[in-house]
Formats: structure tokens, C-alpha cells, sequence
């Protein structure tokens, strides 16, 4: 039997999403395929990832990374790269890796040969300008102290800003003690998304 050479699988993630002009990551993971009976066979040397945007003027850190963890069926490495993207483009473009090693062998066919083996992946994303997401902030709490006896009701009003629109605000919490502690505290909670405390 020759030898076993499979394409490899190489699966591409990426944000969905980025600003333009900002930098991000996208991460590959390559897995030199083959049967179990297979594995361990099949070396390969020179093993690389080389990572391409479909569209010009994206930067990439060392857009070509040598996979010395991939020689031989049955092995597999994650890498990733840092790419900025350039300022003020807008539109969809696609992250796409193509990975290879190096296979030499002899059959009865070719007495000699060196070929190259592998296989490629690819993840769109979208770059443009986005909200940058703003932390919510604690406008008031009135009144600032406050005391009751057993079984009297009080109000107490807590009013919360976010720059991104109260839609963001996904859920506010406060809490009422005579210390800064948990113990023996009041706690309410509120959830944006159903309207309830």
C-alpha cells in the first residue's frame, strides 16, 4: 500500500464585525486528516499557513506561520494572526488561510517525488464603522440615605445611563445597607429585557 495523503481541513474564525482602522485577530485551526489505521504516516516537512485578505490594504503580522507541529497524518495546530484593517473601508471581505506541507516519497509510478499537500479555509467578516460600546453609568440614587421600620415602605429611586441607548442596559442591580457589605443587605434586580424586578 502507498502512501495515505488526505487534504487537510482548516477552519477559519474571525469577528463578525470590525471598525475599520482597528486591529483583530483571526485564528485557524489546520488537522492533517486520516484514518485511524493511517495515523503517523504520511510525514510532510516545510509545513506553513499563509493567510490572505480578499481585499487590499488590510496589514498582517507575519501573514506566513510555519506549522511545526503538522508532519505527519493525524496532527494538528492552531495559529493566528493580528490584521488591521485600513482606515475607512467599509464592505465585506474574507479571511482566507491556505495551509501546506511538503510530501516526498517514492512509488512505482514516479522512482522520486516532492509535492505539495494540504488544503485551505476561508471566514467572511464585515468591516465599517461601528458604535463603540459605551459602559453604563449610575446617574442618582434618591434619597441618598434612607431608613425604615419593619413592614414600612419606603422609595427609593435609582436612575442609569448608557451612552449606547437604554436597549443596552440588559439588566441593573441595587442595593441598600448601612455598610458596604452584602450581609443584611437589600437587594433589587431588574431586567430590561422583560420589564420586571
Amino acid at each position: 500500500m502507498g502512501p495515505y495523503a488526505s487534504p487537510w481541513t482548516v477552519a477559519v474564525n474571525a469577528p463578525t464585525t470590525v471598525k475599520g482602522g482597528a486591529s483583530f485577530t483571526v485564528g485557524a485551526t489546520v488537522t492533517y486528516r486520516g484514518p485511524h489505521s493511517m495515523e503517523a504516516r504520511g510525514q510532510v516537512s516545510r509545513s506553513q499557513a499563509a493567510l490572505t485578505m480578499s481585499n487590499a490594504g488590510f496589514r498582517i503580522t507575519s501573514p506566513i506561520i510555519a506549522l511545526t507541529k503538522i508532519t505527519e497524518s493525524g496532527t494538528v495546530q492552531t495559529v493566528s494572526w493580528t490584521v488591521t484593517a485600513p482606515t475607512g473601508f467599509s464592505g465585506s471581505v474574507r479571511a482566507k488561510d491556505t495551509a501546506k506541507g511538503s510530501r516526498s516519497g517514492v512509488s512505482t509510478s514516479y522512482p522520486a517525488y516532492t509535492d505539495w499537500i494540504g488544503g485551505s479555509g476561508s471566514e467572511a467578516l464585515t468591516v465599517g464603522e461601528q458604535a463603540t460600546n459605551v459602559a453604563p453609568t449610575e446617574v442618582s440614587v434618591t434619597p441618598s440615605v434612607l431608613s425604615s421600620r419593619i413592614g414600612e415602605v419606603k422609595t427609593l429611586k435609582a436612575v442609569y445611563a448608557d451612552g449606547n441607548g437604554v436597549a443596552n442596559l440588559r439588566s441593573v442591580y441595587v442595593r441598600t445597607n448601612a455598610t458596604n457589605v452584602g450581609a443584611k443587605g437589600l437587594y433589587a434586580y431588574y431586567s430590561n429585557a422583560t420589564d420586571t424586578f
